[in-house]
């Protein structure tokens, strides 16, 4: 008689623990799929082929523009223009192998999606009690008398 779940409530509990338990189950069937193909990405994260063709078209362009200049390019410009754009395209390499190998660690957290679905189903659990006339009565007596109390504790 003193308030607590209404029966709604009590439905929505049962139906969210159904709830999280299918996705428990989907859950496991997808990562069967995924964990193998995100667990490859760390560890051979491979290179980028589109990168690697960018990279060939910029040194083709860079000996056409260097062969206009026939032998009037200072000593070792050409060389170290050549070294510049391969460091240059190892960088990059380097770090969009990184991104998916990082991709791939973030595919195997199971917290990820778990978290999700998680957090939509507690939405449902933060509705309020049962509004019921005796626990309205009694919390409001005992909310009035404490602030009577503090009027009195500070003189008013």
């Amino acid at each position: 008689m003193c308030g607590g779940p209404s029966q709604q409530q009590k439905d929505a509990a049962t139906s969210t623990a159904n709830l999280s338990n299918a996705e428990a189950d989907q859950f496991k069937a997808g990562s069967a799929v995924t964990t193998p193909f995100y667990s490859n990405l760390v560890t051979n994260p491979g290179q980028d082929p589109a990168l690697a063709q960018q990279f060939g078209q910029a040194k083709a362009q860079q000996a056409g523009r260097n062969a206009g200049f026939g032998g009037a390019l200072p000593s070792g410009f050409a060389e170290q223009e050549n070294t510049d754009m391969a460091e240059n395209y190892a960088k990059t390499q380097a770090n969009n192998m990184f991104g998916r190998q990082m991709a791939g660690a973030q595919g195997l957290n199971p917290q990820a999606s778990a978290s999700t679905a998680v957090g939509a189903n507690q939405s449902i659990l933060q509705a309020p009690l049962q509004n019921n006339f005796w626990s309205n009565l009694v919390g409001g007596l005992i909310q009035g008398g404490s602030q009577i109390g503090a009027g009195y504790a500070y003189g008013h």
